[in-house]
């Protein structure tokens, strides 16, 4: 069989073993269907009634890409070079350069989608196209569609073909915009102040003459600019928190590694609970307490706690701390939050750099002020800025405190509007409170809770399932652990400080618990002179404690414990009052002399050592001194002039001279005697005696003082001594 008859038997049997090619440039009915949107028989029958320009083989037509616009397009020809005649006036072929790019770009991706689509299961697909548009969109980022895009463009392809493809706006999406001005536009917007769109377009507006760009209308550049920018991208950069909430990678943190007392988070949450609340002009109001907690990481125990009206700052957090360590020991690690409440200097130091002041030093003097949680030992770890995720004490708040304690009372007002019980906006705060709601009340009734209610249930930690809240506290700790419970005075630090108060004579008076505070050591700023800056000292107390107040110099160091002073005031006329009245005045009065009294015991016991010592010491200064004292006179005052006065006052200034006369007249004879005795041992001619070699060695055993009488001659104005 010649060549000629083996083609003949190919094209009239096509499931023949030898298969004919198609011409060259030549388009199959499959793929000439989908460029015109219709089905394969209608292709074929209008190839077989010469509609389509084609070359029959067989069974099979191969369409010529020269008898329609879009095969002209596909096969990269001109459409307008086609001399059909119902190309005249069709929309292909009056397509510009830029929308022809765009058409073929679109039927690119169209047809890619099809062809890997093809052959898969309905349910699979859904799963497919999204990984599929991605994929594309990671290779192909200037034609990345969307999903619904996608969609739309393979509904219009079936349904119209290739001219169904053609953006009809316009302005397209990318018609005569610039890549530089896309790339100036999304670094104006990816700013944390979050920039208004419409601005940052006003800006490359005004830039655009400038550097040649060219832009489209404002609606379909801002249009464009936030398909542009990647929403992680768009997040990160205008919202931080926002993409480290919602977009990062979750890092799950093992807590089974951390055990009990060894790591505390500490943070602040108002109550979801309405509480009447007194003004000072005496009217009621609701309000919503703060709560300062300090939590174990590993158990989610309270381990201190505050519950209180005004917000919360250092020192409510420092006076939470010092009562948590002294019931349960310090922690080896803090876990903090980066606010400048927690911050500050004389607590944990300051954030590590953090710039200028990170922390108020507070009111001791000095810039060498050690933070409490060094001198304690403890370490620090703070936590991310902005992340409520990074503390464990974020979810105990919502899963514990929200759920099982604030619902329980019938003040609770919701974390939201929504959640808002309506009676609560009917109740009346003054008959609330005057049926026993007050912050005292939800005190008490939170500590219960603690102790009795939540301190019972199975912990919350997936690492401590099994075992109570309590029960994780207690037995997951480490090792032989032991309480380090530090002194008083290095927790008093963490107390809340007051100004400088000054030590008066009744002590010192803390307005905030309305007492008078003494203690011993306090007893020479009581009595000290001068002005009051000498007798300032810092107090340090806890609010919730009036027991004791902790004193400080203002230089620092710690001074003393004070106690209040709570003796009952006297009557001011005991005589007219019960008697009661008189006996306390009595009581006091003689608690004052016997205070007194032992006190003049000191001074008389101090002054009889010292008068022991006194004519000892006398002679050491003749020995020194020589014999000046034997030729040195008292010269007696001179006479004053002598006013008479009548009566009593004639008296009483006669009486008042001679007793100075007298006492000079003993000071007199007292040097005179000791001037002798000196004489007589240091300058004995015969040598026999010398002078001790230290005046203590000629001291006697009791002091033996010779009483001379002395008469005052007031004619001659001179002594008369008689032994």
């Amino acid at each position: 069989m010649d060549s000629a008859a083996v083609f003949q038997s190919a094209i009239r049997n096509p499931q023949s073993a030898i298969s004919v090619a198609a011409p060259a440039g030549y388009l199959s009915v499959e793929r000439a269907a989908r460029l015109l949107g219709r089905s394969e028989r209608t292709v074929q029958d209008s190839c077989a009634a010469g509609r389509l320009k084609a070359v029959q083989a067989g069974d099979r037509w191969f369409i010529d890409p020269a008898s329609r616009p879009e095969f002209k397009i596909v096969s990269g020809g001109d459409p307008e070079s086609s001399r059909v005649p119902h190309a005249a006036g069709d929309l292909l072929c009056e397509l510009s350069d830029r929308k022809r790019r765009d058409l073929l770009a679109r039927h690119a991706m169209v047809e890619a989608y099809m062809a890997s689509a093809r052959g898969r299961a309905r349910g699979d697909l859904v799963r497919f196209q999204a990984d599929w548009i991605a994929a594309w969109n990671a290779m192909h980022p200037a034609t990345a569609v969307s999903a619904p895009t996608l969609r739309r463009l393979l509904r219009l392809y079936r349904s119209g073909g290739l001219a169904a493809l053609v953006d009809r706006r316009r302005n397209p999406r990318d018609s005569g915009l610039s890549p530089e001005a896309l790339d100036f536009a999304a670094g104006l917007a990816l700013s944390e102040s979050k920039p208004k769109l419409a601005g940052i377009y006003n800006q490359v507006l005004a830039l655009a003459p400038t550097m040649n760009w060219t832009l489209p209308s404002r609606g379909h550049f801002l249009r464009r600019l936030k398909r542009y920018i990647d929403p992680k991208v768009w997040a990160l950069g205008r919202d931080p928190r926002l993409y480290r909430q919602r977009m990062q990678l979750v890092l799950r943190r093992d807590w089974s590694k951390v055990a009990a007392m060894e790591l505390w988070v500490a943070d602040h949450r108002t109550l979801d609970v309405w509480v009447p609340r007194q003004a000072d002009d005496g009217r009621w109001s609701w309000q919503r307490p703060w709560l300062t907690v300090l939590l174990d990481a590993r158990s989610w125990k309270p381990v201190g706690w505050t519950l209180a009206w005004d917000a919360p700052d250092s020192n409510r957090i420092m006076g939470t701390f010092a009562r948590a360590v002294r019931e349960h020991g310090k922690p080896d690690w803090m876990y903090l939050d980066n606010g400048k409440d927690f911050r500050a200097k004389r607590f944990a130091g300051g954030r590590a750099g953090a710039g200028g002041r990170a922390g108020m030093v507070g009111l001791i003097e000095g810039d060498a002020v050690e933070p409490i949680l060094s001198v304690l030992g403890v370490q620090v770890v703070w936590a991310d800025p902005y992340n409520a995720r990074a503390k464990v004490v974020e979810n105990w708040f919502g899963r514990a405190m929200a759920e099982l304690f604030d619902r329980n009372w019938e003040t609770y007002c919701g974390r939201s509007t929504d959640a808002r019980p309506e009676a609560v906006t009917k109740m009346d705060a003054a008959e609330a409170a005057r049926g026993g709601l007050s912050i005292d009340a939800v005190r008490q009734a939170f500590a219960d809770w603690v102790r009795d209610d939540y301190g019972r249930c199975e912990c919350p930690v997936s690492a401590s399932r099994g075992l109570s809240v309590e029960q994780a506290f207690l037995r997951l700790r480490k090792a032989g652990f032991e309480a380090v419970m530090p002194a008083a005075e290095t927790l008093a630090m963490l107390l809340l400080p007051t100004k400088p108060l000054t030590v008066r004579s009744t002590g010192i008076a803390l307005a905030e618990f309305g007492l008078t505070y003494l203690a011993p050591e306090l007893e020479d700023l009581r009595g000290a002179s001068g002005r009051d800056e000498s007798r300032k000292v810092v107090v340090r107390y806890d609010p919730g404690d009036s027991s004791r107040i902790f004193i400080f110099e203002r230089s620092g160091p710690f001074l003393c414990v004070a106690r209040p002073y709570l003796e009952r005031g006297v009557h001011p006329l005991a005589r007219a009052g019960t008697p009661e009245d008189r006996e306390q005045l009595a009581d006091a009065l003689g608690a004052q002399k016997h205070a007194e009294k032992g006190v003049r015991e000191q001074v008389r016991r101090l002054r009889a050592v010292a008068a022991r010592y006194a004519p000892a010491l006398a002679r050491q200064w003749a020995a020194h001194a020589g014999l000046g004292l034997l030729d040195e006179t008292v010269a007696p005052p001179a006479e004053m002039p002598i006013i008479r006065l009548m009566g009593a006052p004639d008296r009483a200034a006669q009486a008042g001279r001679e007793d100075a006369l007298e006492r000079l007249r003993r000071v007199r004879q007292s040097r005179i005697a000791v001037g002798v005795e000196a004489l007589s041992e240091t300058k004995e001619r015969d040598g026999t005696r010398t002078a001790p070699e230290n005046v203590l060695d000629a001291l006697p055993d009791e002091p033996a003082a010779q009483e001379k009488e002395s008469t005052y001659d007031h004619g001659t104005g001179d002594f008369d001594d008689r032994a």
